[in-house]
């Protein structure tokens, strides 16, 4: 099964879409911070890319589960479970947005000697991109892909009110504790991340147990 999702992968606009995005965030950030090497200056470039990430989640999803509608007419779905599949999918997900999160940002922090500030913004980038997944993981079972992707605005705006440290005590906002340990290295910040990242885990799997695949829209 696991090999199969890997093969589904790489024939997937998905590798393409996600390889380009870490060509063009590792260009462009490395190029600006290498003449502009302050704390102040590389927060801000970190968090201009965390804006765009809940757009690249909502249509990596998209493609993901468009993907799968089409692949083998569900014969994947019906000889595996359901539940079985979709949670793989999504960890492997997971684990491949590692490369344009947290391996990114070290790459770029390391040839600016700033490999600490590198390893904190890698862990809320990785962070924020897995609660990302999950939550538009969970939307699409419930919605659409077209509601997948408003909702990825509304995240924007919640990640520029974060920014701004305005949402430093709103527990219901998974959003903002990334940005959130980012901004002060709190650990108490990657607690509370650790937490949504299990409660959107365990939301996803209910609706992979509740909803047949075959269903959405």
């Amino acid at each position: 099964m696991i090999r199969s999702e890997l093969l589904k992968l790489k024939s997937s606009p998905t590798i393409y879409l996600l390889v380009s995005f870490t060509i063009f965030e590792i260009a462009s950030a490395y190029g600006y911070l290498y003449w502009h090497r302050n704390l102040l200056t590389y927060k801000n470039v970190v968090l201009a890319f965390a804006l765009a990430y809940p757009s690249l989640i909502s249509v990596v999803t998209n493609i993901c589960f468009e993907q799968e509608r089409e692949a083998n007419n569900f014969q994947e779905v019906r000889k595996y479970s359901q539940v079985k599949l979709l949670t793989i999918k999504t960890l492997i997900l997971d684990l491949l947005l590692w490369w344009i999160s947290f391996f990114v940002w070290w790459i770029i922090s390391y040839s600016i000697a700033q490999v600490k500030l590198g390893i904190i913004s890698g862990i809320a980038m990785w962070l924020l991109i897995v609660l990302l997944n999950h939550s538009h993981m969970f939307l699409y079972m419930v919605t659409n892909k077209y509601i997948n992707l408003v909702f990825s605005l509304v995240e924007i705006l919640f990640i520029i009110f974060a920014s701004n440290k305005t949402l430093m005590s709103a527990y219901w906002c998974f959003v903002a504790w990334p940005i959130n340990y980012l901004i002060h290295a709190d650990n108490s910040k990657l607690y509370f991340s650790a937490m949504w990242i299990l409660i959107l885990t365990i939301l996803d799997y209910f609706i992979f147990r509740s909803i047949e695949l075959e269903r959405i829209d």
